[in-house]
Order: structure tokens, then sequence, then C-alpha cells
């Protein structure tokens, strides 16, 4: 089966790890370009990229999707398939349909639930005990095409911060993706239409949403924002007149406690601050 895969951070380095473990290597990896990150701003490769370079696969990494160069790089690849997940470019719909089997996405939410960039966090905010993964054909629309294959996993409360629930489910969805590619491409799954009257669509998160006012807020919205918006953007809260970052949390016997915080100009820290019930 000849494939190209799509995608740039750790959410999809997961999923490219579970199909190399399955002996599906792609035919070129497709990536965002370098970028300066950190304080220093030091230029650095997306995760996927040194993941993709240490096991032999070459890299792609366009700049600008409406480019005849691409498409003629993808072409000569002669892929039947591309797989996209945690990519964040739009891929022109002729991009799409280039392979003979289309493009298949990756989505972590049990679709038509959570379309959009952020659905492990909203699903964390919202305080789902389910999560999932889907397997779909992609089309113009975000996240809208029919589903090949979807698996679903409960995590506990005190288990479910984003860091957690992205490793999983990444794990999750490669495993389910080396079962489902091939027999798609064999003919073997036929796609089942979303409902659309069930669908729900997740929203950008910026650094206000991740305020929390620990004296007024309910503890249960406290212990959410910290398990989805850590590490970014990050949740916190004015203490002693002070920004304060709140690292992480848990329910103890009913109660919720905040465990790690850093004060502002200060290291991260052990903590203890109890919230009481509203």
């Amino acid at each position: 089966m000849r494939y190209i895969f799509w995608g740039s951070f750790d959410f999809a380095q997961g999923v490219l790890e579970q199909l190399v473990s399955a002996e599906l290597f792609p035919l070129a990896l497709v990536c965002n370009p370098d970028r300066p990150a950190g304080r220093h701003e030091i230029i650095t490769p997306p995760p996927t990229k040194a993941f993709a370079l240490a096991n032999g696969i070459p890299v792609l990494q366009p700049d600008d999707m409406n480019n005849d160069m691409l498409r003629d790089a993808l072409a000569r690849l002669k892929p039947e398939v591309f797989v996209v997940t945690a990519y964040s470019k739009i891929i022109p719909n002729d991009i799409i349909n280039l392979p003979p089997y289309g493009t298949i996405g990756v989505h972590p939410s049990l679709l038509p639930l959570y379309r959009g960039a952020t659905p492990i966090q909203s699903a964390i905010l919202a305080g789902d005990e389910k999560f999932g993964i889907s397997i779909y054909r992609m089309d113009e629309k975000i996240d809208h095409g029919p589903v090949l294959a979807q698996t679903e996993i409960t995590v506990e409360e005190n288990k479910r911060t984003y860091s957690y629930c992205s490793q999983l489910l990444a794990k999750e969805g490669g495993m389910l993706l080396a079962k489902t590619l091939p027999a798609y491409c064999a003919g073997e799954i036929i796609p089942s239409p979303q409902d659309e009257s069930r669908a729900t669509y997740t929203k950008k998160i910026s650094t206000d949403d991740g305020f929390v006012d620990v004296a007024h807020d309910d503890p249960t919205i406290i212990l959410r924002k910290i398990q989805a918006l850590n590490p970014n953007p990050g949740a916190f809260a004015i203490i002693d007149g002070k920004r304060t970052k709140l690292l992480a949390a848990t329910r103890e016997n009913g109660t919720v406690v905040i465990t790690r915080i850093t004060k502002e100009g200060k290291a991260p820290s052990d903590a203890r601050i109890v919230l009481t019930p509203r």
C-alpha cells in the first residue's frame, strides 16, 4: 500500500509511530517548515520530521500549498492514498482528491462531535468521560466526510489531562488506522456518512480562556480548565495579587485540590490549594 502521511505535531507523531510499528512505512512525510521556537527562537523542526528522518522516511515541507512543484512531487510518488492528522494547514481540494483512494483523516473525537481544531480540550472542558478516534474520508468541509472506523475510550477523571488524552488517542488512532487503511484500500470498508443533526464544533482557545477565580468559580470547572489547557495556553489565577499558573490538579475524596503551580517570577513548585465546593 502506497501512502503519504501529512502531519506536524506530537499527536501526528504518535499516530505515525504506530503505523511504522506495524511495518506500514509511508512513501513520504509532509509537515510544516522548520520554525523559530522558544525564548531564543531557535529554528526547530516539527516533531514528526525528526521521527521520519530517523526511520528513513523522506520529508516534504511546503510553505505554499498552491504550488505546482508540490503537486508534481506528490504525483511522482504515485500514492494510492493520503493520511492527514494534526497538520494545521488547509489542503486544497484538488490535492485531497489526487490519490485514487482520496485522503483519510484521523480525528480525536467521535465524529460528528467536536469537529475542528480543539476536540480533546473541548471534551475535557465539557466533562466527557468517553473520548474517541474517528478515521474518515476527507472532503472540502472540516471533519465532515464519511467515517471508515471509530473507537471509543473511557478516561477516568483524574487522568483526564490534555497530555495524557492526546498520547492515548494518538496511540489508539494509529493502531486503528493500521487496521483500517489496508482494508479500505482493498475495498473491504464502505464509509458511512456522518449524522449532521448531531454535529458540534470546537472553537479556538485563547489565553483569556485559561483564567479562573479560585475564590468563586466552581471547583469542577477549575479542575477541567487545568486539565484541558495545560501546557498551552495554560490555566492561571490571580493569587495574593500576582498572576499564578495552575499546572496540575486532582480530585481527592470529592474535593478538588490544586497540586502544582508557578508563581509570577518563580520556578514551578508543588502546592496544596484545596478548593471549597460552591
